[in-house]
């Protein structure tokens, strides 16, 4: 598996990605295209911040999108493909982000997760210190944090 920094023109297969991984936990269309625009990212995006791709040979498995802050990096996104869900990917990606705050000095890792990913995020450390609401009524989003040792 390969893990390398996306290009800005790859913003339309990162995006598509994003939407086929978001539709396998059941979310109806409707509600993927009511996320048209968290469920997409833009060449500006790729150029201005961190999106990490994993990579099987030429299959795009996973990507990961932060951004590094003044003391802490923001997880902006997660996503692995459907046929690579369970296999590690998440993991591997999740990993690279680490290591990229370790590099820059951050103590600390946050992000606002799917409810769905909760438990994922928890395995690998972060705790859920808040809920927020999300865009749909009555549903909340775990915002979780990982403290590192540097």
């Amino acid at each position: 598996m390969l893990i390398r920094s996306a290009y800005p023109n790859e913003f339309q297969s990162v995006t598509q990605l994003m939407r086929q991984s978001k539709a396998f936990w059941g979310y109806s269309a409707a509600l993927i295209e009511e996320w048209h625009d968290e469920l997409s990212v833009s060449s500006d995006y790729i150029s201005r911040h961190n999106v990490n791709l994993a990579l099987e040979k030429t299959v795009l498995c996973g990507m990961c999108g932060f951004r590094l802050e003044k003391d802490w990096v923001q997880v902006d996104s997660l996503f692995i493909s459907p046929d690579a869900i369970g296999s590690g990917v998440g993991s591997l990606l999740l990993n690279a982000c680490v290591d990229a705050a370790k590099r820059a000095g951050k103590s600390k890792i946050t992000l606002d997760a799917d409810p769905n990913a909760e438990g994922f995020y928890a395995h690998h450390g972060f705790v859920t210190i808040d809920n927020k609401p999300s865009s749909i009524k009555g549903r909340f989003l775990p915002v979780m944090c990982k403290t590192l040792s540097l």
